[in-house]
């Protein structure tokens, strides 16, 4: 270790107290402080600062060879370093001891910083200097500042599409509890189409699904489901409404879970999957044979939207008509060539099909 590495033992600590206060009041970042410690040192043993060290002795301890002897006059810095370490019981005559490197910091700020003598005192006071905060170190600090919100905001975007995940996956799991307490109520008939006809499909007379679980709807209400304004509130998505905020788009209602048409399809080619279901938009969720396999309600741009969205950390949620409420990757969904992720009746999960595509 080199000897500027060393400091004497049993200096004072009330200086280091004071120094600690001085670093934080002055700045130095053009000059090494070790360098500058060095650099001290070096002129302590050549005699360039005979005012630090009361005598021959204390040169010699400064550069880490052996302890302070007693002065001829038994005054001065050496005699007042000595006197304070005889109090606390901690002098050595024969070596030094390595201080911490908050020491070492210490020392070094004390040798730069400017000395002059109280009168009648040999010990020298400290003159205090006003730091200047230069414009490098204001963009130094913004720099990094910068870099850390670089690292921090995808992993903070990840964590609150997450959250919008969970609510979401909350509430469609309510909505499927709304529509099987429909179906209960209906004979087992529950409503497959965002926009079903209330009367015969012949008569052209349709409601939006929403009014079926507005308790306060004067024509439409089945004591099931929420207020108006608060059905409302629950039925937004999240992760729907920062899309259409980003994209412009003029929703057709504030209402963003819709309900999957495909479950209330009259086709044919079904074969043995089929299950009971009538145009006018209902079907009975009892006869799906594969319920796990096909999807019931989702999230979209507004109540009528058809097609499948990932909008979940590129996931898309999906209630089921088994009650179960999953997410699904684009890898999951079978893509059409020409219709993409719009919902088609003998693809998963718009089917209750064993297969991705097509029935047995």
């Amino acid at each position: 270790m080199k000897r500027e590495d060393w400091l004497i033992f049993g200096f004072p600590a009330g200086v280091f107290a004071l120094i600690e206060f001085l670093m934080m009041k002055t700045g130095r970042g053009k000059i090494s402080f070790r360098w500058l410690l060095r650099r001290a040192v070096r002129k302590t043993d050549s005699g360039l600062y005979p005012e630090t060290c009361h005598n021959a002795n204390r040169l010699q301890c400064l550069a880490g060879r052996k302890a302070p002897h007693d002065a001829s006059t038994g005054a001065g810095t050496g005699h007042a370093l000595r006197r304070g370490a005889e109090h606390r019981g901690e002098f050595r005559q024969s070596r030094c001891r390595p201080a911490s490197s908050f020491f070492r910091s210490a020392a070094q700020m004390l040798k730069d910083l400017p000395v002059r003598r109280c009168p009648g005192s040999s010990v020298p006071a400290l003159m205090m200097k006003i730091g200047i905060f230069t414009i490098i170190e204001l963009l130094i600090v913004i720099a990094v500042v910068a870099i850390l919100a670089a690292m921090l905001l995808p992993a903070l975007g990840k964590a609150r599409e997450a959250a919008y995940t969970i609510k979401c996956t909350g509430n469609q799991k309510q909505l499927l509890n709304m529509q099987m307490l429909y179906a209960d109520s209906y004979r087992d008939w529950g409503i497959g189409n965002c926009y079903p006809y209330y009367e015969s499909k012949s008569s052209g007379k349709r409601v939006e699904y929403m009014r079926y679980f507005r308790t306060d709807d004067p024509d439409f209400a089945t004591g099931i489901g929420l207020p108006a304004k608060s059905l409302a509130k629950f039925l937004e998505c999240s992760s729907a409404d920062r899309w259409i905020k980003s994209s412009g788009y003029t929703p057709a209602s504030f209402e963003h879970y819709t309900v999957n048409s495909c479950t209330s399809s009259t086709q044919t080619g079904r074969n043995s999957y089929a299950w009971a279901s009538v145009e006018e938009g209902y079907f009975k969720p009892s006869t799906v044979k594969l319920p796990g396999r096909m999807g019931w309600v989702t999230d979209g741009r507004d109540y009528q939207d058809d097609t499948w969205r990932f909008w979940h950390n590129g996931n898309c949620v999906i209630g089921f008509v088994d009650l179960s409420v999953r997410s699904l990757r684009k890898s999951d969904i079978p893509y059409h060539p020409t219709s993409g992720y719009t919902r088609i009746w003998n693809r998963y999960p718009a089917s209750a099909s064993p297969l991705p595509v097509g029935y047995p």
